[in-house]
């Protein structure tokens, strides 16, 4: 009888360490400096994507830097530095949806699901549904 409940003791103990969460930081992914490479709108209907705009970045504009801080604020940077004070914002991520107060200046919007997040590289998608069944995709591209 011991050794039955010693036996069930022993399961039950590893049952709760195999069980045990990992926590993992998301927010801390998203920390550092990152540069927009590419904006894209697009209507999707009937599964069929028609790109009304497509917008590459080029990397050496400061305009579409932008750095994520561990404290949930974050600066874009500006083209001029008289304007550094104008384009800081919070920011918040939970559950693959990033939110930025106020929105950034690249993208009229301030709710994006991250679609894509790696040490190198973030995708945010707004997806708007239409009237008419179709609906817009926005898609901002950044990386390291």
């Amino acid at each position: 009888m011991k050794f039955k409940v010693l036996l069930l003791l022993t399961l039950f103990t590893a049952g709760l360490t195999a069980c045990k969460k990992e926590s993992k930081n998301v927010a801390a992914s998203i920390e550092g400096e990152w540069h927009a490479t590419a904006y894209k709108v697009a209507t999707v209907v009937n599964g069929a994507e028609q790109v009304s705009s497509d917008t590459k970045y080029d990397p050496a504009d400061p305009s579409t830097h932008f750095t994520f801080y561990d404290n949930g604020t974050g600066m874009q940077h500006p083209a001029d530095p008289i304007y550094a004070n104008l384009v800081s914002f919070n920011y918040t991520l939970e559950n693959s949806v990033l939110t930025v107060k106020p929105m950034f200046f690249l993208v009229n919007h301030n709710t994006f699901t991250v679609t894509k997040l790696s040490d190198s590289e973030i995708t945010l998608t707004i997806k708007n549904n239409n009237t008419d069944g179709s609906h817009t995709l926005q898609v901002l591209s950044l990386s390291k």
